[in-house]
C-alpha cells in the first residue's frame, strides 16, 4: 500500500498549489509565500492529514528557482493498520522547465527511508541516493521530479481532448508521461459551485510512476487554474484528497 499513497501524496503537490495565471499566459505568476491544508480519503473514511508551503527560492547558478515542502500524517484510525509520516521536498526551475533536486523522508510502521535525486539539466545526469545506496545515470532532456512535473501541468494552456507529453523522473527512471484532458463538469468547493477541467495523468506499465490504478484531477476552468480535488483509483478502492484551507500568511 505504500506505493500507492506515495503516489497520492505527490498528486497532492498539484493539487495544492493556488496559484494565478495572469492573461492566460504559460508562465505562472506565484505568491511569494503559501501554505495549504488538505483532508486525505480511504472510501470515504478520513485518515490524514497534508500540508504544504511553498515559497520561491535563491538563485542557483543565476537560476531563479522555487522551493516547496509537503508534510503528510496518517490518524489514529489508519495508523492502526498502517502509519505514516512522509515529508517531500523540490527544488526546482522557477516555471518548473527542470528539477534541480528531490528530497523524500518517509516514516512508516517504524522504519525510516530517504531518497536525494540530485539533477544536472545541462548534462541530463542524475545522482540519487537511495537510504545510503548511490546511484548516477542520464535522464531525459528537461527531467522533472513528481511534484515538479505536476506544477508544470499548470502553466499548460488546457484544452478539453488535448494531450500533454512531459518528462518525469523518480528513483532512478526517465520515462515520458502523457497528461490528457478528459471533459468538463461542475463540482462543489470549499469556494464555491466551480466549472472544472478533469484531468487524467496516463501511467504506463514500467514508467517512473507505479502505480496500478488511475488519477483524475479536477482543475478550475478559469484564468485562476486552481485545482480543487483529486482522487486515485486502485485496488484497495479510493484514495482522494479535498483541499481545505489557504493561507499566505507566514
Amino acid at each position: 500500500m505504500l506505493k500507492k499513497v506515495n503516489v497520492l501524496l505527490c498528486v497532492l503537490w498539484f493539487f495544492s498549489i493556488n496559484l494565478f495565471v495572469a492573461n492566460q499566459s504559460n508562465i505562472l505568476q506565484a505568491t511569494e509565500f503559501e501554505k495549504i491544508g488538505y483532508t486525505l480519503t480511504w472510501n470515504m473514511l478520513p485518515v490524514g492529514e497534508a500540508s504544504l508551503t511553498l515559497k520561491e527560492f535563491k538563485d542557483i547558478n543565476g537560476i531563479k528557482a522555487r522551493y516547496a515542502s509537503l508534510s503528510v500524517v496518517t490518524n489514529d484510525f489508519l495508523s492502526s493498520m498502517f502509519s505514516l509520516n512522509a515529508k517531500f521536498e523540490s527544488l526546482f526551475e522557477c516555471n518548473a522547465k527542470y528539477s534541480f533536486e528531490f528530497i523524500s523522508k518517509i516514516f512508516q510502521d517504524g522504519k525510516q527511508r530517504y531518497e536525494q535525486v540530485i539533477f544536472d539539466p545541462q548534462k541530463q545526469n542524475y545522482r540519487l541516493n537511495s537510504s545510503g545506496v548511490i546511484k548516477e545515470g542520464k535522464t531525459l532532456k528537461d527531467a522533472k521530479d513528481i511534484l515538479a512535473i505536476l506544477y508544470c501541468i499548470r502553466t499548460l494552456d488546457l484544452k478539453v481532448g488535448y494531450k500533454y507529453i512531459l518528462n518525469l523522473h523518480s528513483q532512478n527512471i526517465s520515462s515520458p508521461m502523457t497528461v490528457k484532458v478528459l471533459k468538463k463538469e461542475q463540482l462543489n468547493t470549499i469556494f464555491g459551485q466551480r466549472n472544472c477541467f478533469v484531468i487524467e495523468p496516463l501511467i504506463y506499465q514500467n514508467s517512473a510512476i507505479d502505480l496500478d490504478g488511475k488519477i483524475f484531477i479536477w482543475i478550475t476552468a478559469d484564468a485562476k487554474k486552481l485545482p480543487v480535488y483529486v482522487k486515485v483509483e486502485i485496488n484497495i478502492g479510493v484514495i482522494s484528497a479535498k483541499l481545505t484551507s489557504f493561507s499566505n500568511e507566514k
